[in-house]
């Protein structure tokens, strides 16, 4: 009988002390079933990789003002300050994540964010993943391409305009 009272005893008390754990650990949030699922879409959609883009033509503008001020430079430096570059857009690469994480929980509820989840797993979905970096690219060259031209004949349109109301530009 007393073993039996004291695993009875040992019992209550672990059934005891998990229950005051449970309690004293916090229920996950909407915020954080939230964040979540906006990671989930940030990884299947490949988010992260227009921020890894990003680093190497920064990166690579960096050397080329580097070698522009400097053409005499050491491939052995050259490579130091490479690393440097490296380190930092690794180090600082949270701060992308986190300030796109904000953006989408700004912008969507939890039941978008889901529904985009869902939509990425989709045939259709993959093949929007997979076309963007092209769709984006293409675009980009154009809108630079469209505001140059845009904005040479916005420029002559400015100065005839001045001419006409007695503005020498």
């Amino acid at each position: 009988m007393g073993l039996c009272m004291r695993t009875l005893r040992k019992s209550v008390w672990i059934v005891a002390l998990t229950s005051m754990l449970a309690a004293a650990t916090p229920p996950a949030t909407a915020q954080d079933t939230k964040t979540a699922l906006i990671r989930e879409l940030m990884a299947i959609t490949n988010s992260m990789e227009l921020a890894d883009q990003m680093h190497a033509v920064v990166s690579q503008k960096m050397i080329d003002m580097v070698l522009g001020r400097q053409p005499g430079i050491s491939a052995k430096i050259l490579e130091s300050l490479k690393s440097e570059i490296v380190a930092e857009f690794r180090d600082s690469r949270g701060e992308i994540e986190s300030a796109v994480i904000d953006i989408y929980a700004r912008n969507f509820s939890e039941a978008e964010i889901g529904g985009l989840v869902e939509f990425y797993k989709t045939p259709l979905g993959k093949k929007v993943i997979q076309q963007m970096p092209a769709i984006s690219a293409e675009s980009m060259a154009f809108g630079l391409a469209w505001g140059q031209r845009v904005g040479e004949r916005a420029g002559l349109r400015v100065m005839r305009k001045a001419r006409e109301l007695g503005v020498n530009l």
